[in-house]
């Protein structure tokens, strides 16, 4: 299995800004905590980022997954997503 590491650590602010102002998914610090799992995964490139006044490590393609999953539940908030290793029920 080939893992794609492709977002730089600047790009992961700026899809950390995106998720927060959008804040469709209302994200809690136990949600972020399971997401942030797959970075264990892999050996992915890390950057440091503020999140719930938490300083943690995280990959910025994680962050890029997180945005596009608040992008499509802003998109259709009926639905019931799956994608990218997380589902959120509506």
């Amino acid at each position: 299995m080939l893992y794609l590491n492709m977002s730089l650590p600047q790009q992961g602010n700026s899809y950390l800004e995106k998720i927060l102002e959008n804040d469709e998914l209302h994200l809690s610090i136990q949600d972020w905590e399971y997401i942030l799992r797959n970075d264990t995964i892999g050996g992915p490139s890390k950057a440091q980022y503020n999140i719930s006044n938490l300083k943690v490590e995280c990959s910025p393609t994680t962050l890029r997954y997180v945005k596009v999953l608040s992008d499509i539940s802003k998109l259709f908030p009926e639905s019931i997503l799956q994608g990218g290793g997380y589902v959120k029920l509506v």
